[in-house]
């Protein structure tokens, strides 16, 4: 319904502009003819007709007041008025420009008596952003009333707007497309585009960016500036700028910000915008694989609304940049590749000329005046020398020079005592040496050697070694320079391969004789070798050599299997199934690869062997594949023992998936590799959760840690023993399990993986710690009974009169087994020592604070069995250096040894030494009754442990050796 009402309206408007035109067209006729009346008739219909969204009105310019119809006040956004408005009403919603452009075309259109038509902007308003047409003319008899129409043409300018900006677009591209291809440095490229693209937008600048391979700064590297913005070439972190901002850009977003200040991705970075007088932007990066790699970025030192236009614009140029640094950064590099490789072609062409042509001369010293002129040539300057190896293989000789003087200081110093810092110096390193400043080498300026040089005008060098192919250092190539300068890697190369070249024709000018000789000796290790070598020529593939180990492998003799078809006497001798990869190994190793392969052959006699043959392309001195050489190694017997593993390996996984214990594989670190079925059963992991770390899911979290550092002291140990706990899938529970591993190593002794086992040991645990407690309750109360038998012996002593002597020694006696035990209580945890005894002993007398007391000898295990006896003989010793040896007098000196010895027969053995030194009483004293102590060492001890002991006693010294076996014997007995 609402259409058809404006349908109507739209007619009745229409109708009624009909009837004034024809109105205007009676009057013009009469005025100014028929034909210049129906023109203006028919072109304001058409105007009529195109417009659509038709005013008309009325201006009187005397009274500066403008009747419209509705239609013309909606168009400017006013309500419908039967009244006049005033034209300031309308004025003010022109722009200054707009009110301008109306008053000079009314006045113009009226001074001349024409109709005027133009357009004009409502910028204020309801209706801002609207254009209005306004066609009108003022009439005959009252020039200050003007009639007119005006009409909506907003669409139709904002299209005319877009097809001027498209065509202005289009042209900008086009000549910068044209202007991109006369460029041939990237530099100039990316110059030319930020000047044409800030002029052409009217920027205040544009830059050009690269990322670094971090992603973390960029590099100005060109930018285009107005005036108004100073230069920001230079290196930026990118993070400065807001992290927002810059995610948009990593992610290859185009980012327009019209206001860097009120936008809240570069609000937070608003300080660093303002350093490089930025207040607007558009930047457009460049990802490539993932990473930015550079950034087009146009700036305005004001806020600006970019418009579509002008991204889209940016966004063109950026990837016509792009491009084109591409295209010109390629042309360049192949440009210099071409000349690189003239380059080389020419050295290569000098090189093959100069071995073609020494390799023919028998004057020596005019060859290697060649070779230092092509050096001289490759490095670009006039001066070189060439220093041969004595015969000695330790110092060089300058034999040749270039560019010197004849008897010139600076040669005749370093001819026979090279450079230390450059010729000799590549020679020890056997390596390339390039000083591109004689003043960087440390400490040489200002010595009489450094005056020399400098004196000679030589300020840089290279040394290249002289290698021959079989790896002789024979010299050393040199060239110097008079000015500070490094050659190209290009000439270096060239210089590198003359060397070689030169080395080559220098050993084999030297020693052709000991070349035939080592040929000699390399046919005689081919037929003494039990490896097939052969050589075939690469086009007809027929054998030139083959070695004798054929006939013992193949069962064919050489002769016959160098006579007629050579090939195919091979090929008939390898399987059926096998000749297709055999022929197209080969077929490769012609094109220039290397080629590894298995094959079968059947032998005359009806034998099947494994072969392994490694072929290999040998090159003529063009390059090409000339021949193809082998080495063919009989691998029957590998293959017989590969089977042979693998059914070992399969009888082993049988036998750890079978055993109860949890079983396991794993590469160093704990990176299990299989777990056993036990292990999978127990814990419910799966094959693959249980694989690298996974297994520690399964651990105690109080035990990861624990475990994992038990992995690091494996290795070095060569074992793993370690205890944590495992979670059982069926009930929860963590269960104390021991793991145990050793490493399986191949021949060299490499580690190539970890077999262990994990064993519940759950119950062993409680069971170990109730025995500790049973132990130390048992020592506790045997520390008491001695504590009693003490006490009763006391006072049976004090009734009974026993002597002092007496009691002083059973009170010591006793004294000492109750140490002892206090050492066995805790055996379980503090593993008892020798050393420990000892000390313990001396300890007990007070004597270890006095200086003349030596203690020496490893850390030894002993056996919980052995310590009470053992205890018992150290502590009489103690006590009689005490009363009467070297602990008796300020002269005595103490000495205790011991070690262990160890042999196939008696096993490990334990030996320890006491030696006393100017002992403080008589021989007679001391020796006057055999004691308890004597009787405990000799008898004692060789009864109850199996010891051999020997006690001497001197005027002054004494020696005591005990001799006792460190692992449980079976003490035989006499019937």
């Amino acid at each position: 319904m609402t259409v058809a009402v404006d349908i109507e309206a739209l007619r009745s408007r229409l109708a009624a502009l009909e009837a004034a035109l024809r109105e205007k067209e009676a009057a013009l006729r009469e005025k100014a003819g028929i034909e210049t009346a129906l023109r203006e008739s028919e072109a304001l219909r058409r105007i009529a007709l195109k417009g659509g969204r038709m005013g008309t009105w009325c201006w009187n310019l005397r009274e500066r007041l403008i009747w419209g119809d509705a239609a013309f006040l909606a168009l400017w956004g006013f309500p419908a008025a039967e009244e006049a408005r005033p034209l300031s009403a309308f004025t003010d919603r022109m722009s200054p420009q707009g009110q301008i452009a109306m008053h000079e075309m009314v006045t113009r259109a009226i001074a001349n008596r024409e109709e005027f038509d133009g357009l004009l902007e409502v910028v204020a308003g309801p209706a801002r952003g609207r254009w209005v047409r306004w066609r009108g003319v003022a009439e005959a008899e009252r020039p200050w009333i003007v009639n007119g129409v005006s009409f909506d043409v907003t669409e139709e300018h904002r299209f005319d707007e877009r097809l001027r900006a498209s065509e202005a677009r289009q042209t900008f591209l086009l000549r910068l497309s044209d202007t991109l291809r006369l460029h041939t440095d990237p530099n100039a490229v990316i110059a030319m585009v930020t000047a044409a693209l800030g002029q052409h937008l009217g920027a205040g600048q544009v830059t050009y960016a690269e990322a670094d391979p971090s992603g973390d700064h960029v590099t100005v590297t060109r930018d285009w500036n107005d005036g108004t913005i100073p230069s920001n070439v230079g290196r930026h972190r990118l993070e400065d700028f807001g992290a927002a901002f810059i995610a948009e850009l990593r992610q290859g977003q185009t980012v327009a910000i019209p206001d860097v200040a009120l936008d809240l991705r570069t609000a937070p970075a608003r300080a660093a915008f303002a350093r490089i007088s930025v207040a607007s932007l558009v930047d457009v990066p460049l990802v490539k694989t993932g990473r930015l790699v550079a950034v087009l970025a146009v700036h305005s030192r004001a806020p600006r609304d970019w418009s579509p236009h002008d991204i889209a614009l940016i966004e063109e140029v950026a990837e016509r940049t792009w491009a084109s640094v591409e295209r010109v950064q390629a042309e360049t590099a192949l440009r210099e590749s071409e000349g690189r490789l003239a380059a080389d072609l020419a050295g290569m062409r000098r090189l093959h000329d100069l071995q073609s042509r020494i390799s023919d001369t028998a004057d020596f010293e005019a060859a290697l005046d060649e070779i230092l002129a092509a050096a001289v040539a490759f490095t670009k300057t006039d001066r070189g020398v060439i220093q041969l190896v004595a015969n000695t293989g330790e110092t060089l000789e300058i034999v040749r020079a270039l560019g010197y003087e004849p008897d010139a200081p600076v040669i005749e110093r370093f001819r026979q005592d090279s450079f230390t810092e450059g010729c000799e110096l590549a020679r020890v390193r056997r390596q390339q040496l390039v000083v591109a400043d004689m003043a960087d080498i440390p400490g040489f300026a200002g010595t009489p050697d450094g005056d020399l040089v400098a004196a000679s005008e030589v300020h840089a060098f290279q040394c290249t070694p002289m290698i021959s192919r079989k790896g002789d250092l024979v010299g050393v190539l040199s060239t110097q320079f008079r000015q500070p300068h490094r050659p190209s890697d290009d000439a270096l190369r060239l210089v590198d391969l003359l060397a070689w070249t030169a080395a080559n024709y220098i050993a084999r000018h030297r020693g052709d004789e000991a070349l035939r000789e080592s040929e000699a000796r390399f046919r005689q290790f081919a037929e003494a070798s039990s490896e097939v070598l052969w050589i075939r020529d690469a086009t007809t593939l027929e054998w030139e050599y083959l070695s004798p180990a054929f006939e013992a492998i193949y069962g064919l003799s050489v002769t016959d299997a160098l006579t007629g078809d050579t090939f195919r006497n091979w090929t008939d001798l390898i399987v059926a199934d096998d000749r297709e990869t055999a022929a197209a190994c080969i077929q490769r190793v012609r094109e220039g690869g290397h080629a590894t392969f298995e094959y079968r052959v059947h032998r005359p006699d009806g034998g099947l062997r494994w072969l392994r043959n490694t072929d290999f392309p040998m090159r003529g001195p063009s390059g090409a594949v000339e021949r193809v050489g082998g080495v063919g190694q009989d691998v029957t017997e590998l293959k017989r023992v590969e089977a042979a593993l693998r059914e070992s390996e399969g009888r082993l996984r049988t036998l750890m998936e079978g055993i109860p214990q949890l079983v396991w594989r794993s590469r160093d670190e704990g990176d299990w590799t299989w777990a056993g079925p036990q292990w999978l059963a127990f814990t419910g992991q799966s094959q693959e959760a249980s694989h690298g770390l996974g297994w520690l899911d399964a651990v105690h979290p109080d035990d990861r840690e624990a475990s994992l550092r038990a992995w690091d002291e494996a290795r070095p140990h060569g074992r793993l023993d370690t205890e944590f706990r495992v979670r059982r899938a069926s009930d929860g529970p963590y269960l104390w399990h021991r793991t145990r591993s050793v490493p399986v190593r191949d021949p060299s002794g490499h580690i190539l993986e970890w077999l262990g086992t994990t064993t519940d040991v759950d119950d062993l645990r409680r069971l170990q710690e109730e025995q500790t407690v049973m132990v130390a309750e048992l020592q506790h109360r045997t520390r008491n009974l001695i504590a009693v038998v003490r006490s009763i012996a006391q006072q049976t002593m004090t009734q009974t009169g026993p002597g002092e002597d007496f009691r002083e020694q059973f009170n010591a006696r006793l004294g000492a087994l109750s140490r002892v035990q206090g050492l066995l209580s805790r055996a379980q945890s503090e593993p008892i020592t020798i050393g420990q005894l000892v000390r313990l002993e001396l300890d007990a007398l007070g004597a270890r604070t006095e200086g003349h007391i030596a203690l020496e000898g490893p850390e030894v295990l002993l056996r919980p069995s052995m310590v009470q006896t053992l205890a018992l003989a150290l502590h009489e010793l103690a006590t009689n250096a005490r009363k009467y040896g070297a602990l008796s007098t300020e002269g005595g000196r103490l000495a205790v040894r011991w070690f262990v010895k160890e042999s196939e027969d008696e096993g490990r053995r334990l030996v320890l030494a006491w030696m006393e030194h100017d002992i403080g009483h008589s021989t007679e004293e001391r020796s006057s009754r055999r004691g308890y102590g004597r009787e405990l060492i000799e008898r004692a001890l060789p009864y109850a442990l199996q010891a051999r002991t020997r006690y001497e006693l001197g005027a002054t010294e004494l020696h005591c050796s005990i001799d006792l076996p460190l692992t449980e014997r079976t003490r035989k007995v006499s019937p």
